[in-house]
């Protein structure tokens, strides 16, 4: 469970109203209306990826460039394409993962949110670029209004459904491909099975976990749910959001990461950059703040985060 990033440089920008932040949001804008998405233009084969509220000042932070970016967005938010635009200037597919804050999933079933979702489909396809689109993700888990133990199976997955089809009627193609992220394996989690929307409506999986303390390896977070979603399908297995706090230990978590991204044939990691306060669920994730661990973060991405071609 997290606190999503639904502020980002430009609303600090213009709620703050400091001058050097506002600079910063214009140039920033200029560069992403003068990028061109063809920058990118496939999905790579592996993703090293990243959730930062500033993509190009962490690709300068880390002298790197991660090939996939996150952005969470609450749906019938105003529809705005900058955010994609500056990943793909950066040279990152972005992930933009629809979550349903205040909306009842019986209302987007009955088609009550078609007109927004049909909007921020074609706002995503004029980019003419990859995208990768996630739904109300970490259903598995109790701590959102749309996961385990606020609705029923049976609801979330027509929901998804639903999604997904009005995507395929604003013509989404093969340009986006849509991800069901889940939360790593817990005791008291849903079973992955029964929230199974189907191989015709998921073009691969996302795992999200975290490395809060040492107990915690790719083996204890990750492998149980890894062979859960292997029963459902032979989509690619994205570990779509994981990081590690300073007990932890950030270079043990990337150097684990790397090596089962091989182990078990996945398709990558995306690494959450935030500083969030709080001593365990809530932790200060950055990985700047640990030399070596940025530095093996950035030979992953030189030696592993190839386009396809």
């Amino acid at each position: 469970m997290k606190i999503r990033l639904v502020s980002v440089l430009a609303a600090i920008a213009v709620m703050a109203g400091l001058p050097v932040a506002a600079t910063k949001l214009l140039a920033l804008r200029h560069q992403a209306e003068l990028a061109s998405a063809q920058q990118v233009s496939h999905f790579p084969k592996r993703y090293i990826g990243v959730v930062s509220e500033n993509v190009p000042e962490f690709d300068k932070v880390c002298k790197c460039h991660p090939n996939a970016a996150i952005h969470y967005v609450s749906m019938d938010e105003p529809i705005s394409m900058f955010l994609p635009k500056l990943m793909l200037a950066a040279g990152a597919v972005p992930v933009m993962e629809l979550e349903p804050y205040g909306i009842p999933l019986t209302k987007i079933i009955a088609g009550h949110k078609d007109a927004w979702l049909t909007r921020y489909a074609k706002a995503l396809l004029s980019l003419k670029a990859p995208i990768i689109v996630s739904f109300a993700p970490e259903a598995n888990g109790s701590w959102y209004d749309w996961g385990y133990r606020h609705v029923s199976p049976k609801v979330y997955i027509q929901a998804w459904r639903h999604v997904v089809t009005v995507f395929r009627k604003a013509g989404s193609g093969s340009r986006i491909k849509f991800a069901w992220v889940m939360n790593h394996w817990f005791p008291q989690s849903e079973a992955l099975r029964l929230l199974w929307p189907g191989k015709s409506y998921v073009d691969m999986f996302g795992i999200d976990g975290y490395f809060k303390d040492k107990r915690d390896n790719f083996h204890r977070l990750f492998l149980p749910t890894i062979q859960d979603m292997r029963k459902l399908s032979d989509a690619p297995i994205l570990i779509s959001e994981t990081a590690a706090g300073p007990t932890a230990g950030k270079l043990r978590a990337v150097h684990d990461l790397v090596r089962n991204m091989f182990a078990y044939h996945l398709a990558g990691f995306v690494w959450f950059d935030i500083k969030q306060p709080g001593r365990y669920i809530h932790q200060d994730w950055r990985i700047e703040i640990e030399r070596p661990a940025m530095a093996a973060y950035r030979q992953a991405i030189q030696r592993y985060a190839s386009p396809v071609d």
